[in-house]
C-alpha cells in the first residue's frame, strides 16, 4: 500500500509539472518599431519567416478609416531593431482604408490579409467627430500567400466570403482544428439587428485542403444572446485547442459599459460543426490571441480594459487548464511613463505575439501613445522581448 502510495504521488507530481502554469514575464528587451509614422497604430500582422527575419504589420490610422494606409516592417536581428517600411498599401480611392494583416500557416508558410473599408463619406471621423461615420462601411478581405525564406514575394490566393455586403475583418491569427482544418478567426456585421440563426456575427472562415482554397464564413457566437434584454454584439475573437482536442473560442463585446465588457467564451467538441452557448467570462480584453507555451499551457496576449493603474494596458495571460486566466505581467513602452507604463488608455487596441527561437521567448508588438509626438492621436508603434518564466 504504501509502495502504491508513492507511485501515486509521483504520477500526481508528474502531471501537475507538465502543465506547470508559469508565473511571471521578464520584458528582455525593447524597441521601437515606428514613431516617424505619424498616428502608426494597429500593428494586427506579426510572422517569423523561414530565415528567422520578423515581419510587422500595422496602419496610421485607427478602426482602417478613411484614408487609412498600412505598412510593412522588417527585423533581421531577432526583433532588436526594425527597418523603414518596406512595402506600403494605399487606399485605391477616396473614400477608402486599408490595412494588412499576416499569419504563420501551420505548413510554415506566410499569409497575407488585406483588408479594404469603403465608407459612405470620404471624410475620416477626426474631421466628422461622430461614430455614425462608421455605419454603412463594408469591406473586401484579399488573401497572398508567401512560400518563399525570407517573406518578400505574396501571390494573390483569393478574396474571402462576404456576408451581405457587411463589414468583415480578420481578428487574430490562423487556428488548426483537431481534424486537420485550418480557421481564420474574424467577425462580420451587416448592422442589422440580431435575429435567430443570423449568417453574419462572430466566427470564422475555414479551409479543409491546407490554405488552397477557404469557404463560406461560419458564425460560432450564437447572435441572439442577450443579457439583460439587450442583446450581445460579438466582433474580435481567437480561438484554441485544449489537451483533449476541446476548441474554444472568446469573442469581444461592446454591448456595455467600457470597463464591464466581459468577454464571452464558447467551446466545440466536433471540430467547429456546433459550439456551446455563449458564457461570461471574468476579462475585459481587447485585441486578443492565443498561444501554446512549452509546458502546455495556454498564453493569452490583449488589451486589459481594467489594468491598474493605466487602463488598457497590453497584458500576457495564463491558464494550465484553458479554463481560467491569470495575468503574468505587462509589456514596457518604450515612450511611456517611467517603468514602461503608458500615458493613457490609447494602447491595447491592438497588437500581437509569436514564439522565438529561444525557448520560452517571446515577441511582442502594439502601439501607444507619448504626447510629445506629431499628429491627430500622437501614436507609434512599438516591440518587447519577453520571457515567460
Amino acid at each position: 500500500m504504501r509502495l502504491m502510495n508513492c507511485i501515486l504521488l509521483a504520477l500526481f507530481c508528474l502531471s501537475a509539472s507538465a502543465f506547470a502554469e508559469p508565473k511571471s514575464i521578464e520584458v528582455i528587451s525593447h524597441s521601437i518599431v515606428t514613431d516617424t509614422i505619424e498616428d502608426a497604430v494597429s500593428p494586427s500582422g506579426l510572422v517569423r519567416t523561414k530565415n528567422g527575419d520578423y515581419l510587422v504589420t500595422f496602419a496610421n490610422a485607427g478602426d482602417v478609416d478613411v484614408g487609412c494606409t498600412a505598412f510593412l516592417c522588417r527585423s533581421t536581428d531577432g526583433g532588436k531593431s526594425w527597418s523603414a517600411p518596406e512595402r506600403v498599401w494605399k487606399p485605391s480611392k477616396d473614400t477608402e482604408g486599408v490595412a494588412c494583416n499576416l499569419h504563420n500557416l501551420p505548413d510554415g508558410n506566410i499569409l497575407l490579409v488585406i483588408e479594404r473599408i469603403t465608407y459612405k463619406s470620404n471624410k475620416p471621423r477626426k474631421e466628422t467627430r461622430s461614430f455614425n461615420h462608421f455605419i454603412g462601411r463594408y469591406s473586401t478581405l484579399e488573401l497572398q500567400l508567401c512560400t518563399d525564406a525570407d517573406g518578400k514575394e505574396f501571390k494573390h490566393l483569393c478574396f474571402l466570403d462576404n456576408v451581405n455586403n457587411a463589414l468583415c475583418a480578420n481578428s487574430s491569427i490562423v487556428v488548426e482544428f483537431p481534424n486537420g482544418d485550418w480557421v481564420l478567426p474574424g467577425y462580420a456585421t451587416s448592422h442589422t439587428r440580431p435575429k435567430p440563426n443570423a449568417t453574419d456575427g462572430s466566427g470564422y472562415w475555414r479551409s479543409k485542403d491546407k490554405g488552397k482554397s477557404w469557404g463560406k464564413f461560419e458564425v460560432a457566437f450564437d447572435a441572439y444572446t442577450k443579457k439583460e434584454d439587450k442583446y450581445i454584439v460579438f466582433t474580435e475573437n481567437a480561438f484554441f485547442v485544449k489537451a483533449d482536442g476541446t476548441i474554444v473560442a472568446y469573442a469581444r463585446q461592446d454591448s456595455s459599459s467600457y470597463s464591464e465588457c466581459y468577454a464571452y467564451r464558447i467551446e466545440s467538441k466536433d471540430n467547429g460543426e456546433s459550439w456551446s452557448k455563449p458564457e461570461e467570462t471574468n476579462l475585459v480584453i481587447n485585441y486578443f490571441s492565443f498561444l501554446k507555451h512549452s509546458d502546455g499551457s495556454t498564453l493569452l496576449l490583449a488589451g486589459d480594459r481594467k489594468s491598474v493603474p493605466s487602463t488598457r494596458h497590453v497584458t500576457i495571460f495564463s491558464s494550465a487548464d484553458g479554463e481560467s486566466f491569470q495575468a503574468l505581467g505587462k509589456v514596457y513602452c518604450s515612450r511611456g511613463k517611467p517603468g514602461g507604463y503608458p500615458f493613457n488608455a490609447a494602447t491595447g487596441g491592438c497588437q500581437r505575439f509569436v514564439p522565438m527561437e529561444e525557448p520560452n521567448r517571446y515577441l511582442i508588438v502594439f502601439y501607444s501613445f507619448d504626447k510629445t509626438l506629431p499628429g491627430f492621436f500622437q501614436t507609434y508603434i512599438d516591440s518587447n522581448i519577453v520571457e515567460v518564466k
